[in-house]
């Protein structure tokens, strides 16, 4: 009879295996130990993990595999089966493209506007361009038709166009251009010219009191002397229908002066030599690298002669004075705008807003006497409206700060007396 307990399943029973013996392989070392007895090992209550390790693995595994198996390297007790080599990858042609999985459908959305690159480049362009070149933003507003608006200060009171004379004068087109725009402009009451000028050169001090005259006929014209308004900037001064000054301004210098500098001595030192062809005897008057002849002082004087009677002359004509009256103080000689007063050469103490509220009053007398009625008082404060002056630019500024530091110092008076121009220079100051 068979036992109950053989009638198992036979998959349930333990087995028994036996440690593989050493194979006989040359390549093998013949001074390794042999493998220890499975029961050896399972006999150590220790050594359960070695045990374990040393048993074979449930899965079925290659009987030749395991007939001659590999030893580790460093462990020659373990026995390591060897791996299963993966499957090598079925080439691909060198044509053949790479598939690319299909995009999924994006979801439906609203239509979006792509920005015109185009016209944002073109703004940008025209904006850097504008700042570059001196226009600025005021370039590319006028070119879209914005137009350029002058600077109210403001808009409650009448307004009242103030024209500013600054620094040396050399140039008079800017005050003319802006006298003129004023005299033209429908809401403009009257104008206040600003002046704060140590004077100049006399054809464009002749052209802005010529300018000042013109814009009386439209509209009054008054003067605001700021801190200096002497020589040049006093001729300009005259053309005013109305003069106000501080009791502090500087005013006066009148006359006419030229100066042409000696540098014979300079040009010995660098051993520079000049050769001069001329048609005529005078022709190289004022040249620094020669002496004045008595003819060519002679010549001068009667220039500054000519232009001091013109000087002289436009004085007493505006100011209502004779001649010599204006010879005895007429001589370079500089005077508060409190003495200017007193010799009748301005007619009110004041700064700029007391001038602009002259002009109001001016300019409603003679709308009264136009229109045959009384003077009404004018109880609003002027609005002062300046031109609107445009950014000169990047380039612009730091070229004149390139320049005024190269011409600064002696480097100026160098450059004024080695000026190819040897016409003597003529200047109210």
């Amino acid at each position: 009879m068979t036992d109950p307990d053989d009638r198992r399943d036979p998959a349930d029973q333990p087995v028994q295996t036996a440690a593989p013996q050493q194979p006989d392989d040359p390549v093998a070392p013949a001074d390794e130990p042999p493998l220890a007895n499975a029961d050896d090992v399972i006999a150590d209550p220790n050594s359960a993990s070695v045990a374990a390790s040393a048993l074979p693995p449930a899965d079925p595994i290659d009987a030749a595999a395991w007939a001659h198996p590999p030893y580790d390297s460093h462990d020659s007790f373990n026995p390591v089966p060897p791996a299963p080599a993966p499957p090598a990858p079925a080439p691909r042609p060198a044509s053949a493209a790479r598939a690319v999985p299909a995009a999924r459908p994006a979801p439906a959305a609203a239509p979006r506007t792509e920005p015109n690159y185009q016209v944002i480049g073109w703004i940008v362009m025209s904006l850097v361009g504008g700042a570059l070149l001196g226009g600025g933003c005021v370039t590319c507003v006028g070119a879209l038709g914005g137009g350029v608006r002058d600077d109210v200060e403001d808009n409650n009171g009448p307004h009242v166009g103030v024209v500013e004379l600054t620094g040396a004068i050399s140039d008079g087109t800017e005050v003319v251009r802006q006298l003129r725009r004023f005299s033209h402009q429908p809401n403009i009451e009257a104008i206040v010219v600003r002046i704060d000028s140590p004077g100049g050169a006399v054809a464009p001090s002749q052209e802005m009191f010529q300018a000042i005259r013109e814009a009386s006929v439209e509209k009054p014209v008054v003067i605001s002397m700021g801190s200096i308004a002497a020589s040049g900037g006093f001729w300009v001064a005259m053309a005013g229908d109305w003069i106000v000054a501080s009791p502090g301004s500087i005013t006066g210098s009148i006359g006419v002066i030229s100066q042409t500098p000696d540098l014979r001595g300079l040009a010995e030192l660098v051993r520079v030599e000049l050769h001069t062809y001329k048609t005529g005897p005078h022709k190289d008057i004022g040249s620094p690298f020669r002496a004045p002849s008595a003819g060519d002082e002679v010549i001068v004087m009667e220039l500054l002669s000519d232009v001091y009677e013109q000087f002289v002359g436009i004085i007493a004509e505006r100011r209502h004075l004779d001649l010599d009256t204006v010879r005895r103080f007429a001589d370079g000689r500089i005077f508060t705008g409190r003495k200017a007063q007193e010799m009748g050469l301005v007619d009110q103490m004041g700064g700029l807003y007391d001038a602009a509220a002259r002009a109001l009053v001016m300019a409603e007398e003679r709308n009264a006497a136009k229109d045959k009625r009384s003077v009404e008082p004018i109880e609003d404060r002027p609005s002062l409206v300046y031109p609107h002056r445009p950014s000169p630019g990047l380039l612009r500024l730091l070229s004149e700060e390139a320049g005024a530091a190269a011409m600064s110092g002696a480097g100026r008076a160098a450059a004024r007396a080695l000026d190819a121009r040897t016409e003597p220079r003529i200047e109210l100051r």
